[in-house]
């Protein structure tokens, strides 16, 4: 019965998104059937960070002297618009100096040299979680707070330097850290936009493996550590490009436990490790026309790759008690890695100026190796797995309040979504659950201006058999 319910819900997923995929080429207004052109003579940027004018501009992917119909004008101020520090961007054409030629004026509202991110989610689950291992830890509801300040600087014509402190506080974790990066935009004047970053934790993070590595659904405690990341975007057309990443994470490992079997006993079954890291490699092709990277209104974002992620743990130990105190039992390190191929895709309608609706699916699949699983108290040192997955979303976007002057831009959003998914390895485990399916429900209410973003997020989360 699972394996026919998993089947159909790849299936779907799969028909979606060659559905999405059908309809991604298509401009958002009909157009004639023979567009009109323009050649855009000269290309002004009108901004209030000057500072940004270039990196604006050469993210247009519009050559002067070229000639582009309506089409290809509004894809370009999208790019714009899905900049990190962009808020709005729209497009005018003036006369040029000759009959037949145009100017390009693009109006875009920047943020501010210093910005935040500040949130709060209220999740409430469907049964008691191990968020903790310590006695009574067992939780219904949980209250998530992350906080980010910082400060970008404009450097040279194309580069942008930027750093923040952030904080993330639940019942469980508080997590702090400094991030410093640096993102270079139309590198070697191709469009190429390349970012190198470099984030130090001081304390407290918490790990979730992917499911292949860890079929457990364990978390896995930092006591610190050191984060590196590189990307590179390429673009191959006006809205396709080829986006390459890479994370290593090191630093020193705390305690870790299963999230959904209660912790009912002080630091019961909970093995602690010593050094360990995580690393991820991933390459994809994207195209996307979608008009603002967080609060989208219209168009398509598909997404097809392979994503590789391996983990270690070294040093670990067993810490028991008993009446006549705690011993100490060590365990072999543990190792994981596994690779997959992932297609996603997300489609974006604008229903009214003030509403829009979105759906999306993904499927994957691949194989993973694991060294010392433990499964129901039995360390397997080798273990081969395939592992599929698949998630379908729907949301829905309403503009609450829009307001537009100089230098003073924000807005007000009120969004409700839906997501489930399922996740499963192959062949079985003996485990409880060989695949974990997930519901989530959620609304939150976004309000964002030039200086930054804070929301409020309301959760429903059922892990489990959410099928049967």
């Amino acid at each position: 019965m699972r394996s026919v319910r998993f089947s159909s819900i790849l299936a779907g997923a799969s028909m979606l998104l060659w559905a999405l995929s059908a309809s991604a080429d298509f401009p958002e207004e009909p157009l004639a059937l023979e567009p009109a052109s323009f050649r855009i003579e000269t290309i002004t940027v009108e901004t209030t960070r000057e500072a940004a004018a270039g990196i604006i501009e050469a993210e247009t992917l519009l050559e002067e002297g070229g000639t582009y119909d309506e089409a290809d004008l509004r894809q370009a101020v999208s790019r714009v618009h899905r900049l990190p520090f962009v808020l709005g961007a729209d497009f005018s054409l003036r006369k040029g100096s000759e009959r037949g030629s145009y100017e390009l004026v693009i109006q875009a509202h920047t943020a501010r040299w210093f910005f935040f991110d500040h949130g709060y989610q209220f999740a409430r689950f469907d049964q008691l979680y191990a968020l903790e291992t310590n006695f009574g830890s067992n939780e219904y509801f949980n209250v998530n707070q992350t906080g980010l300040i910082g400060s970008r600087v404009f450097l040279g014509r194309s580069g942008v330097l930027y750093v923040s402190f952030g904080l993330q506080q639940d019942s469980v974790n508080d997590e702090s850290g400094g991030q410093v990066g640096y993102t270079q935009y139309d590198l070697f004047g191709r469009g190429i936009v390349a970012n190198i970053s470099y984030a130090r934790h001081a304390c407290c993070g918490t790990l979730v493996l992917p499911f292949g590595i860890d079929p457990n659904l364990a978390a896995w405690d930092w006591e610190e550590d050191d984060q590196a990341s590189l990307s590179l975007a390429i673009p191959l057309s006006a809205h396709r490009s080829l986006q390459l990443g890479w994370t290593e994470r090191q630093g020193e490992g705390g305690q870790h436990h299963r999230i959904l079997i209660p912790s009912f006993g002080f630091l019961d079954g909970v093995f602690f490790a010593g050094d360990q890291s995580f690393r991820r490699v991933d390459a994809r092709w994207v195209q996307d026309t979608s008009d603002d990277p967080l609060l989208p209104s219209r168009g398509t974002v598909l997404s097809a790759g392979l994503e590789y992620s391996s983990y270690e743990a070294d040093d670990r130990f067993e810490v028991s008690f008993e009446p006549a105190g705690s011993t100490e039992m060590p365990r072999p390190p543990f190792q994981g890695e596994q690779i997959l191929a992932e297609l996603s895709g997300t489609r974006h309608w604008s229903v009214t100026p003030r509403q829009s609706v979105s759906a999306g699916g993904r499927v994957s699949f691949g194989q993973s190796r694991v060294t010392n699983l433990e499964v129901n108290d039995v360390i397997r040192a080798k273990t081969e797995l395939d592992v599929f997955g698949g998630a379908v979303s729907a949301r829905h976007l309403l503009r609450l309040r829009s307001h537009r002057e100089p230098g003073d831009f924000s807005d007000l959003y009120l969004e409700t979504g839906a997501t489930f998914g399922v996740e499963a390895t192959s062949p079985y485990l003996g485990l409880q659950d060989n695949s974990l399916e997930r519901m989530e429900l959620s609304t939150g209410i976004t309000w964002r201006n030039q200086w930054g973003r804070l929301r409020f997020i309301f959760t429903y989360l059922d892990l489990g058999e959410v099928l049967w």
